[in-house]
């Protein structure tokens, strides 16, 4: 597990890399494209796709090295309307996606994530359940639970609950495939296209949520997945996990000098313009000897540093010593694609901020702005 849990965070470091370049300049196109125009939604898709991408690396890191899940308080209407913007992109037009949404829906403590991964595979399931003309129904709403005598309910306690329904008018399934569906390495699929592992997932995810997943199906009739989940005691107003992108306008903006240290060219290009856009001036070099070099002669004329934690010739941390035997008081941003917990440990008192990668520009413009205030005292 150690190891691989390594492997991981050379995985998450790299492609969280990649993805501040996608997620990054599709922010930044989004600032200039007006919502109602037809280039929105395509550059809203590729954000969300990024934001997706980087959860799910972070659900590898979370599994490789046993870390505790991101439960909060998530609408989930919210997440639905994620799953089917994502899989509606790739879908065949001929099958009918339909969706009913109960607007006054309970909050439910999840990790968004795996709850997206979860809905993604049950909906996926159903598309290649049904035929070309096929259709997929979604369907949220509150339901009180009295009955949980249940099998597949095993685990509740009588009660109010957040359901969440996926309908197919597929093929169906036989009782005897019903008693194996959620067993692992269990597929109905042709070979090679299918592992059994999808459905395995989403029935652990569900139980470690504290939920139940019962599933009806019959040959001929289509199927149907039920999941309960239970309600969150801390109450949000209902919106989007994923904030859409902020008006360039309504970003904070600075006229400080910040040294932005980071061997990725596509994070130097992505962050320079975004913090120059909005009136800081940006020095860009790619690794910690260089940012000493820039630094030394001048340290009272830069008043931040974004420093990449992991970086060929002179690492992160290498540098941010380095820094502060130039100016103890020198103020520093860490940033990395790898989990925000054992990397970082001893650097809790020496920095003032971490922000993780990928990170959109509003992200980077918060975190800075954030940074340069409390200083500033």
């Amino acid at each position: 597990m150690e190891s691989l849990g390594t492997l991981a965070g050379g995985i998450a470091h790299d492609f969280n890399n990649i993805l501040v370049g996608i997620l990054g300049y599709a922010s930044l196109l989004k600032n200039l494209v007006a919502q109602d125009a037809k280039l929105y939604k395509y550059v809203d898709t590729i954000e969300t796709s990024a934001s997706r991408g980087a959860q799910l690396t972070q659900q590898l890191l979370l599994f490789a090295r046993s870390k505790k899940t991101a439960f909060e308080p998530t609408n989930l209407n919210a997440v639905i309307r994620e799953v089917l913007a994502l899989f509606s992109t790739g879908v065949d037009k001929k099958i009918t996606i339909e969706k009913n949404l109960a607007p006054d829906i309970g909050m439910v403590t999840c990790d968004s994530g795996q709850m997206h991964q979860a809905l993604l595979n049950i909906v996926i399931n159903a598309r290649d359940a049904v035929s070309e003309n096929g259709k997929i129904t979604i369907t949220s709403g509150n339901v009180y639970v009295e009955d949980t005598s249940s099998p597949s309910l095993q685990g509740l306690v009588p009660g109010n609950y957040a359901l969440v329904s996926i309908a197919d008018n597929g093929q169906g399934m036989d009782k005897d495939i019903l008693t194996k569906i959620f067993d692992p390495f269990f597929t109905t699929k042709e070979k090679g296209k299918g592992t059994g592992l999808g459905l395995s997932m989403v029935y652990d995810i569900i139980k470690k949520h504290r939920g139940a997943i019962e599933v009806n199906s019959e040959i001929g009739k289509g199927a149907t997945f039920n999941i309960y989940l239970p309600y969150s005691s801390v109450q949000k107003t209902p919106g989007r996990p994923l904030e859409p992108s902020e008006k360039k306008n309504d970003q904070p903006h600075g006229h400080e000098t910040v040294l932005l240290v980071d061997d990725e060219e596509v994070i130097r290009g992505f962050a320079t313009e975004i913090l120059s856009a909005h009136g800081y001036q940006v020095i860009a070099c790619q690794n910690g000897r260089e940012a000493l070099e820039i630094y030394a002669p001048s340290p009272g004329k830069i008043d931040l540093v974004i420093l990449d934690l992991f970086m060929p010739v002179m690492d992160g941390k290498e540098t941010l010593a380095a820094l502060k035997k130039i100016n103890p008081q020198v103020r520093v941003v860490i940033s990395s694609g790898y989990a925000e917990t054992k990397e970082l440990k001893g650097l809790e008192g020496e920095i003032c901020a971490f922000i993780h990668k990928p990170y959109k520009s509003a992200e980077l413009l918060k975190k800075v702005r954030e940074v340069l205030v409390m200083d500033k005292g």
